[in-house]
């Protein structure tokens, strides 16, 4: 097996969790709340000053597993996935998307994978996308498989979009050399052809490309597209976030979270995403070391997440690769920890509003 793509994968799955955890305690606060409530570096501040994992980590998880299992085969894929969707939804989830739950809610009710998507923008597809990116080096395939998982739960073709768009862009940071950057012609061109006939993406390719060129900081570029107040679960919103604070600090995961965070909104989602890029682009001992060693969830472990990589890095070069065991029995505890903790956030900011904080 090729000995340099495991860190690379690796440091994408750690990237995820990541970011993820780091932006989790600060979701939907405004970018000025955020600087108020938070000062200093980015730390773990979600549990007594450790980090936990969202439905953003746990969605690409499934997804990577429901690769694994299947073989490389979409049919088995798709039937894998929609059988984890259902399972992870009766764990009674906080906080997963609205058209995610109402896609699970329609499998349950036995609406066939295929038509179980809401038609839905949000960026739930895009979350977890950056997997596939990774296991799929064939553009045909990689394609097929974002389309298609996506459709689970998001039918709206902009949900695709985004999704194929961090899809794309993690292939690509996988396949550019350890300290190089890719070519922005070349990167633009390649989100460009991703879509002919929308407008609206190929506007939001211009701005990326003309704020890179111009050296425009992450929140310069989200005030640029209205998002001042925090950056929104519209997909069109969210991925080009993360995608600008990805490249403009390229291989530099901690000013790359740091950047992208900080802007405030939808701010565990945009963190995975970013993660997930800035780690399959640095691998994983670019991750700095505080992010990982704060984070405290199960089954999901940071230990867990290097044994996924593992067989991850094996599936994307043809060697015989497994579904990595996980004590799935242990969820519905770590939900009701996760679900008090939420709603202790979410007194505490209700609390602090009215004191005028």
């Amino acid at each position: 097996m090729d000995g340099a793509i495991e860190p690379r994968v690796a440091g994408l799955l750690l990237g995820t969790a990541a970011g993820d955890s780091l932006g989790l305690p600060g979701e939907r606060l405004s970018r000025r709340t955020w600087v108020r409530r938070f000062p200093g570096p980015l730390r773990q501040r979600f549990l007594f000053g450790r980090g936990m994992l969202s439905d953003d980590t746990e969605l690409t998880v499934m997804t990577a597993q429901a690769v694994l299992s299947s073989g490389g085969d979409v049919e088995c894929f798709l039937l894998s996935f929609s059988w984890r969707l259902r399972y992870w939804l009766i764990f009674l989830p906080f906080g997963g998307g609205w058209a995610t739950l109402r896609a699970g809610v329609r499998l349950w009710t036995g609406v066939p994978y295929r038509e179980s998507g809401i038609d839905s923008a949000g960026n739930g597809a895009a979350v977890r996308s950056a997997v596939l990116g990774a296991l799929f080096p064939d553009p045909i395939e990689r394609r097929e498989f974002v389309r298609l998982g996506a459709r689970v739960t998001h039918r709206d073709p902009r949900a695709f979009l985004g999704a194929l768009a961090v899809a794309e862009m993690a292939a690509l940071a996988l396949a550019t050399p350890d300290g190089q950057k890719p070519d922005l012609e070349d990167l633009c061109n390649r989100l460009r052809v991703l879509v002919s006939n929308d407008p609206e993406w190929q506007n939001l390719v211009d701005r990326l490309e003309e704020g890179w060129k111009a050296g425009t900081s992450v929140a310069d570029f989200a005030t640029s597209l209205g998002l001042e107040s925090g950056v929104s679960g519209y997909v069109f919103h969210t991925v080009p976030v993360a995608l600008f604070g990805w490249y403009a600090h390229y291989g530099d995961v901690r000013a790359t979270l740091e950047a992208v965070i900080r802007c405030g909104g939808d701010a565990d989602s945009t963190g995975a995403i970013a993660g997930a890029l800035a780690g399959a682009s640095a691998g994983e001992e670019a991750i700095p070391p505080e992010y990982l060693d704060r984070l405290r969830d199960y089954p999901y472990s940071v230990a867990f997440l290097r044994r996924l990589a593992t067989q991850l890095a094996r599936f994307s070069i043809g060697v015989p690769a497994s579904v990595v065991p996980a004590a799935y029995w242990v969820i519905p505890l770590r939900n009701l920890v996760f679900n008090a903790t939420v709603l202790g956030h979410t007194v505490r900011r209700a609390f602090l509003f009215c004191l005028g904080r």
